[in-house]
């Protein structure tokens, strides 16, 4: 396995002397503080590029990183899902070389914005009022909680629905809200 001292400086080396990349940083684990170095973290990369296309192209590209012993494409792997990516917007890959060394490598354009893994990155990208709405539909499990964990989402949605509506050309149905407001209110009070 190599060093991290080694893997930073081909990581830096590659996209410095690849012109489509515009910048390199490193999210997960190795960059937080709070998380103890080990040998099962893997190198979380992301380059922000001029386009994916080239990339894309000709995959070989990531040949450059070492002897790869798996691949995987999670991107690509959610078409079998019927989930429609924009590969002109990112594209990942997990990569485990021969030496044990991991990397996940994604690639986004200038335009493109993480909100991380699990919604990690939510806080900074959500107006406050949001995010400590989107915060509040996490429960503890217990029955109360739970209602009001999914009152809450169900206000948010209320929020974020029309103005996605409106920028998708969709029209939001808000007889199809009032209705199913209805009958959640009816299953919380028991009458269903």
């Amino acid at each position: 396995m190599r060093t991290e001292k080694e893997m930073l400086e081909l990581i830096l080396g590659v996209a410095d002397t690849d012109e489509r990349i515009r910048a390199v940083y490193m999210n997960g684990s190795r960059v937080n503080p709070n998380v103890e170095k080990g040998k099962y973290q893997d190198y979380d990369i992301v380059f922000v590029v001029t386009e994916t296309a080239s990339f894309l192209a000709d995959k070989s590209w990531i040949d450059v990183f070492g002897e790869i012993s798996i691949v995987q494409e999670p991107s690509s792997n959610d078409l079998g899902w019927g989930i429609e990516h924009d590969f002109s917007k990112s594209y990942a890959w997990l990569i485990l070389f021969k030496d044990g060394t991991r990397i996940d490598l994604h690639i986004e354009t200038e335009t493109a914005v993480s909100s991380g893994m699990w919604g990690r990155y939510f806080e900074k990208y959500l107006p406050h009022e949001l995010y400590t709405m989107y915060a509040k539909t996490y429960s503890n499990g217990e029955y109360n909680n739970l209602w009001s964990a999914i009152d809450t989402a169900c206000d948010m949605f209320r929020i974020i629905a029309p103005a996605v509506g409106d920028h998708f050309g969709y029209i939001y149905h808000k007889h199809e809200d009032e209705n199913t407001t209805d009958y959640m209110n009816k299953l919380k009070s028991g009458m269903l």
